[in-house]
């Protein structure tokens, strides 16, 4: 036990002796950079201080940063002004001084050989005093630029985009910088603005805001073009419908005319580049109607009487004489069975028969030859000249005379036989030659009233007389509808009531039968 003792103690007196050996050892090693002065009555100890260097290579990366190593900082040296560490990139400038420097004039003595170099024999009785210089035996203020570089941004560039209905980014996004006004739904020019981050320059060592252009395209739409429709009794559509743009009054039902407005949807432009709201022009128009010729028009032949449809729409036809001869309003030609000028122009309702049959006694409820009003007359397209109408006229006058004998000047109208016509008339065809010899305008309402005169009116519908006589049957107790006759459902239907109720009759007589029956068996 006293020999693991004795061995422990020796062990701590060799470490405390190593120990010192190695911290004298130490100081003797620092000291040997240390020059000393004896100068009267003092030991002078000058150290030299090595000044900090500049730190290279330092990038921005958004921590803080050192400029320089600082071992002596506070110790040996201190900050006198600038900058010793910073975040943001850029150049920056320190300053360091010693804290216990040279005197200048102990400095001159040491320069001048008063001072003597080296310790004196015995240090104890000198004042021993320390001061510092830097490394190049100088004691000003050292100073020391250090800087941290920006990193650098690529400018961003600008899209050109087709409108598609969504927002959309026209510049991208990206590092070291910021974007405003990069995004956009509806189609035009537009500038981003780019502004870069904290840290970060340009390629080109700028650091101004950017502003970016970009653009988003329309989409390019072909205008919508009309049509020409035939009137068929249905609404009809004369402008086609599309992408990109919207239309109104481009359905109609009756013939005439129209506009139909085609307006633009949003991010779309017409082929042209243009805008604005087209006008597109479309029409209905009735397919003429006119079948068989005069036989006048100055050939020979002979010809019925011309016949003015009315339907019960409203819409009237004319019909041409079924004579053989030909037709001319001074233009144009018609082979028979057709018919030009003046009637050629007028309105068709439906399906034509090829010519008008020979000129017969009407039937009733079919065929009228009242004179229709003047709402339901076929429009003159073209007038006739004074002397045509004249000779129109005249040719309707009391004789019987065949359409298409003789000749005529252009526009002239054959007619058939016309009936005797009253002092009246004729003062009024005076009157209206006179009016057709002094305008234009009169000489069209002379061509219509000559149109009138020479045709028979061709109504549908119940005749007036028909509908005289069901009311006086009505009236008078009588049944009209017992002589019209009976659809073949309706007498079927009829008789097999007839059936039903004879069944009806002859089964309830059979099933009192069996009761009287059954009451007597079972008493």
């Amino acid at each position: 036990m006293r020999n693991k003792m004795r061995f422990f103690r020796n062990i701590c007196a060799l470490s405390a002796a190593g120990l010192m050996a190695l911290q004298l050892s130490v100081t003797a090693f620092a000291d040997t950079a240390v020059e000393t002065y004896t100068l009267g009555g003092l030991m002078i100890e000058v150290e030299p201080v090595e000044s900090p260097k500049a730190a290279s290579g330092l990038n921005y990366n958004g921590k803080e940063q050192a400029g320089a190593a600082l071992p002596g900082l506070d110790q040996k040296y201190r900050l006198r002004s600038g900058v010793k560490s910073a975040v943001k990139p850029g150049s920056y400038e320190m300053e360091l001084e010693l804290i216990e420097p040279l005197p200048e004039n102990i400095g001159r003595e040491i320069a001048s050989g008063k001072a003597v170099y080296g310790r004196p024999a015995t240090p104890s009785d000198y004042t021993a005093v320390r001061f510092l210089n830097w490394s190049d035996k100088t004691t000003s203020p050292k100073r020391i630029a250090w800087s941290i570089a920006a990193l650098k941004a690529e400018a961003p560039a600008g899209q050109k985009l087709s409108f598609n209905g969504r927002e959309q980014t026209g510049v991208a996004a990206g590092n070291g910088y910021t974007l405003s006004g990069n995004k956009a739904v509806k189609p035009g020019s537009y500038k981003a603005v780019a502004k870069l981050s904290e840290g970060y320059v340009w390629k080109d060592g700028s650091a101004k805001d950017l502003e970016i252009a970009w653009s988003i395209e329309p989409l390019k739409v072909k205008a919508p073009e009309g049509k020409k429709l035939d009137y068929n009794g249905k609404e009809q559509t004369g402008v086609a419908s599309g992408n990109g743009y919207t239309l109104t009054e481009d359905k109609a039902l009756k013939p005439g005319s129209y506009k139909a407005v085609a307006k633009l949807q949003e991010g779309y432009v017409w082929e042209d580049g243009s805008s604005k709201d087209l006008e597109i022009t479309w029409s209905i128009t009735r397919k003429s109607s006119s079948s068989g010729s005069s036989g006048g028009g100055g050939s020979n032949g002979t010809g019925q009487k011309g016949l003015v449809v009315v339907r019960e729409d409203g819409s009237v036809s004319t019909y041409g004489s079924t004579g053989s001869g030909s037709y001319s309003d001074g233009s144009s030609v018609i082979s028979p069975g057709t018919v030009s000028g003046p009637y050629a122009s007028q309105p068709a309702a439906g399906n034509l028969v090829p010519s008008a049959p020979p000129a017969q006694t009407p039937a009733p409820g079919s065929l009228s030859t009242n004179t229709p009003p003047s709402s339901k007359l076929p429009q003159q397209q073209a007038a006739q000249p004074a002397d045509n109408a004249s000779g129109s006229r005249k040719s309707s006058k009391n004789e019987t005379k065949p359409a298409g004998t003789g000749s005529s000047s252009a526009g002239q109208k054959a007619v058939s036989t016309a009936d005797q016509e009253t002092s009246t008339d004729k003062n009024k065809e005076e009157d209206l030659l006179k009016e057709a010899e002094s305008t234009k305008a009169a000489a069209e309402n002379e061509t219509k009233l000559a149109a009138e005169e020479s045709s028979v009116i061709f109504e549908f519908g119940p005749d007036p007389a028909d509908k005289d006589k069901a009311e006086d049957a009505e009236n008078s107790g009588g049944t009209a509808a017992a002589h019209r006759p009976e659809s073949f459902v309706t007498g079927l239907m009829s008789v097999l009531w007839k059936v039903l109720a004879v069944l009806g009759v002859l089964g309830v007589a059979g099933g009192v039968g069996y009761m009287i029956y059954s009451r007597k068996h079972e008493n």
